[in-house]
């Protein structure tokens, strides 16, 4: 008898709400707040220079300003001082005014006979490039002279405040182009905050490219800030390492993560059925069966395809007893799902009917109690079973079966004479929720050589407590010999939990 294999869960990534960040900027030049020596003449010039593009209201002034700055630092450098920290401090202000300028330069209406495309191809480019040059100079300034680190941070915030924000307002209304485009830059000049990596690596997951977002989201966790505002953005990331790497198959790799990741969130479901699946996947047997009773232990936060989940893993390592105890539990849940109940009654057999058995071998009187209990609560799944399921040669082989581990003959030969008149099968193969309900798909075939007339099969999907939510009816029709018809129902309401069904007439 086959073992029916339930669903696994959704691959689903997750994603916190986005939240805007403030700064100020500002249009009076601010010297240094630390004890930076600028005293070599390169160094004060240079200073003057981002003085006056800091506050010039003349863009050519500006323009000027900033390309004169550039050139003296580079002499400066030139000349032996790439070791003097107020050089490169004063590079990276430079590169930021380049590109704070072109920024504003890159959202201007085109110049009349300008390609738009190629226009804002070009901006960007060059705007990127003064990025990724203020985020090296700054890293040289804030290495050879860490006291001036928070001067440092706070430059590279007026830089990325409003290119998360841009970000931040775009993905709020699905504009992921813009989104990506914003917080890729922002990436290039925020180091320590979080949020940048963490929405962009957002955006890369809508897009596709799960490698990208994996490397970015790891990039939030490593940042370490995982309080107060940033508690999301770090826990998330850790939930979503886990679930990248699962999408890559790379099963080890995920059960770290999802380790790491129940270390804050134990009882998450996601993160409990994700771990068993890719245990499993990997191949690591024991670690997966040792697994299922963390997952039963926390049973009341799992939903019962969950459950029935550990419980078909239990059994295909032939752990019968445990996996008993996980279809009742996910039965309890749901008491009327046709495969937890056929995987019930399929457990149950599994010990009343030993695989290993022998005839006519010696079994203690306690070993010959277990079996003929496990027998008696077989036929009752197996009776429960062909209530919900009544046109399936395989819920009747099984009812049939029980009936003869009971030592019911008379059962067992009226049941075998009911299966032999059956002239059609009933198999529902898809039982999925969607956004409304359900689609269900499934075939009736017919077991005779010859036409076959199918009444209607009308089926009752119910809810966890078996009450109808609603009804659908697969209409009658005739069969060739040994011929099927596919159906597919889509039953909504709130609340569908199960189906059975019954044959008119």
């Amino acid at each position: 008898m086959k073992q029916v294999v339930l669903a696994g869960v959704a691959m689903v990534v997750l994603v916190g709400s986005v939240r805007p960040v403030s700064a100020q900027g500002f249009t009076i030049y601010m010297p240094p707040i630390c004890e930076l020596d600028t005293q070599h003449f390169l160094v004060r010039n240079a200073e003057l220079y981002v003085k006056v593009a800091t506050e010039t209201r003349s863009e050519e002034q500006r323009a000027r300003s900033i390309t004169d700055a550039k050139r003296v630092l580079m002499d400066a450098l030139d000349g032996g001082e790439e070791m003097n920290p107020a050089v490169w401090y004063f590079l990276g202000r430079t590169h930021a005014l380049s590109a704070t300028t072109l920024h504003s330069e890159y959202h201007e209406p085109v110049p009349p006979g300008r390609d738009s495309v190629s226009f804002r191809d070009s901006l960007s480019g060059l705007w990127e490039s003064e990025l990724i040059a203020t985020d090296s100079a700054f890293t040289k300034a804030k290495a050879l002279f860490p006291e001036c680190g928070d001067d440092i941070d706070n430059q590279r915030r007026f830089l990325w405040v409003p290119l998360y924000n841009e970000g931040a307002d775009a993905l709020g209304s699905d504009d992921l182009v813009t989104a990506r485009e914003a917080f890729r830059k922002a990436d290039l000049i925020a180091d320590d905050e979080p949020f940048v990596p963490y929405y962009l690596a957002s955006v890369l997951v809508s897009e596709g490219d799960v490698a990208g977002a994996l490397r970015l989201f790891k990039k939030t966790i490593a940042m370490g800030q995982r309080e107060g505002d940033y508690e999301e953005s770090y826990v998330t990331s850790l939930f979503n390492a886990g679930r990248l790497h699962h999408m890559l198959e790379q099963w080890d790799s995920a059960a770290v993560w999802y380790a790491e990741y129940r270390q804050v969130a134990p009882e998450d479901s996601e993160a409990l059925t994700g771990m068993l699946q890719v245990l499993e996947a990997a191949g690591r047997d024991e670690d997966a069966l040792a697994f299922t009773d963390t997952i039963l232990a926390h049973a009341d936060v799992l939903t019962d395809i969950d459950i029935f989940s550990a419980g078909v893993a239990l059994f295909q390592a032939d752990r019968f007893e445990a996996s008993v105890r996980a279809f009742l539990v996910g039965l309890a849940k749901n008491g009327h799902y046709r495969d937890g109940v056929y995987n019930l009654a399929q457990s149950y057999f599994a010990l009343a009917n030993p695989a290993d058995r022998e005839e006519g071998e010696d079994v203690s009187p306690d070993e010959e109690k277990a079996r003929d209990e496990a027998a008696k609560l077989m036929l009752e799944a197996s009776q429960r079973l062909v209530e919900i399921d009544p046109s399936s040669e395989n819920t009747l082989r099984l009812l049939a079966a029980a009936y003869q581990l009971t030592g019911d003959t008379t059962s067992t030969r009226n049941l075998l004479e009911r299966m032999e008149e059956l002239t059609f099968d009933v198999a529902v193969e898809l039982f999925q929720a969607t956004d409304a309900g359900y689609q269900v798909q499934g075939t009736i075939s017919n077991l005779k050589e010859e036409d076959t007339i199918v009444p209607d099969v009308v089926f009752e999907f119910v809810d966890a407590e078996g009450e109808v939510v609603t009804v659908e009816t697969v209409s009658g029709t005739t069969l060739a010999p040994k011929g099927s018809a596919p159906f597919e129902l889509n039953p909504l309401g709130d609340g569908i939990a199960a189906w059975r069904y019954k044959v008119e007439g």
